[in-house]
């Protein structure tokens, strides 16, 4: 699997994250799915949800994206922007997301 790579302002090249298993790349899919309906159900742009969660909209993008490794204390942050009850609630709703995934790709994680 490769790794997507994009170019920070200096110019240089970075890895936005490491490789994962199939199963971990599901829950990142899952995850980006979940910020990303929440947020159209919540009728918000990027820009207002960062705001809210008092954290970069670059990063909500990434999130979004698939892009990012985010902490707990991140994903608890980007839940209570989104009006969830925290990291445990939005990262139940991610695992449900993968496990949806999971099973419509028949585990391959396509």
């Amino acid at each position: 699997m490769t790794v997507p790579r994009r170019h920070d302002p200096a110019g240089r090249t970075r890895t936005d994250r490491p490789a994962l298993s199939p199963a971990s790349e599901r829950v990142v899919v899952g995850l980006a799915a979940v910020v990303r309906m929440t947020r159209a159900r919540e009728r918000i742009s990027q820009a207002q949800l960062a705001h809210r969660a008092g954290l970069s909209a670059n990063f909500v993008s990434d999130v979004e994206l698939g892009r990012a490794n985010p902490t707990i204390a991140r994903l608890d942050r980007l839940a209570r922007g989104l009006g969830l009850d925290g990291a445990g609630d939005l990262i139940a709703r991610a695992a449900d997301a993968a496990q949806r995934i999971a099973d419509s790709t028949g585990g391959r994680g396509e």
